[in-house]
């Protein structure tokens, strides 16, 4: 004769045990969700979900885990989510046409084209809005070119400002000059790492004190791709 063991269980969607329903060294199942129930005692006593290798639907998991190996994500939208934020948001923008403007004005400057992104679009044309929370390093190139005669200005060295923008304020401390001689061209090109929260809008800003100050475009030509007279990257930190 067999001899049957009726081990504690449910089926009843979503029923968990409670401290006071099983013992310690005790497990208990819920046959309809397909999970294995222990309690805990550190101190204080806790009822914790047995998780299997092949697990399907949610787990939730409190305290550190360690994961030896890789960790694949199956299915889903594969996003990853810390403090709720979702992770690796990015974006690569350019704007193709010469960029000009008066002398001693502020201008934000446009991107017209997307190349890739997830998580950080353009809005209102020069407007780098983060969809989700999180530090992002902000990196840009952008050609400069004082090779024309204005106003009768002449080709003159110029003093050059290029700084960011949070939500239209001024980001303190973000500003870097650089001084571009008449007839010459020159790169800007650094980066810049902060803080944002979700629905929150980065620009990238210049002001000359020459109106003869352009960022050109160059088509394609050639051998050579096209030269944007901005090219802007995105990456999320964490």
């Amino acid at each position: 004769m067999s001899l049957k063991i009726d081990i504690k269980h449910s089926s009843t969607p979503g029923l968990q045990p409670t401290t006071s329903s099983i013992n310690l060294a005790e497990v208990a199942f819920n046959t309809y969700d397909g999970k294995v129930y222990y309690k805990k005692d550190d101190g204080t006593e806790s009822i914790q979900e047995l998780v299997s290798t092949n697990h399907t639907g949610s787990v939730s998991i409190s305290g550190s885990t360690t994961i030896n190996g890789d960790l694949t994500i199956l299915s889903g939208s594969g996003d990853l989510y810390i403090h709720g934020h979702k992770q690796f948001n990015y974006g690569v923008f350019q704007h193709n046409q010469t960029v000009t403007g008066s002398a001693n004005v502020s201008y934000s400057f446009q991107l017209d084209t997307t190349d890739e992104a997830d998580g950080v679009s353009i809005v209102s044309g020069s407007r780098i809005t983060f969809n989700n929370a999180g530090v992002y390093d902000l990196q840009f190139s952008a050609q400069v070119a004082q090779v024309s005669a204005q106003g009768g200005q002449g080709a003159g060295k110029a003093t050059i400002h290029i700084w960011f923008k949070r939500n239209g304020t001024n980001i303190p401390e973000s500003d870097t000059k650089l001084n571009v001689n008449g007839n010459d061209y020159a790169v800007a090109a650094w980066n810049f790492m902060k803080t944002f929260n979700a629905g929150d809008y980065a620009e990238i800003v210049w002001q000359s004190d020459l109106s003869i100050t352009t960022f050109p475009f160059e088509p394609a030509t050639g051998n050579f791709p096209a030269v944007p007279s901005i090219i802007v990257t995105v990456n999320q930190v964490r």
